[in-house]
């Protein structure tokens, strides 16, 4: 398990919450997904404790709980 400090970058954040990497990609672009540090123009990363925060954050007992326009 990794430390809520650790740093991921997108493969491995992906993994880390059962989603594709172009699925990140897409929540950078339009938003709506964990944030993210840009340390370069071409290096980004995650951190752990963000992308638990999000995941529990999209948390329902039923479809009826999503907030108006979410595409959960």
């Amino acid at each position: 398990m990794q430390s809520p400090d650790t740093y991921l970058p997108p493969k491995d954040a992906a993994q880390l919450l059962g989603l594709t990497e172009s699925s990140l990609a897409k929540f950078r672009v339009y938003g709506g997904g964990p944030p993210f540090l840009r340390l370069s123009p071409r290096r980004i990363v995650y951190q752990v404790r963000d992308l638990r925060e999000w995941a529990a954050g999209r948390k329902f007992r039923s479809t009826s709980e999503y907030p108006r326009g979410c595409a959960a």
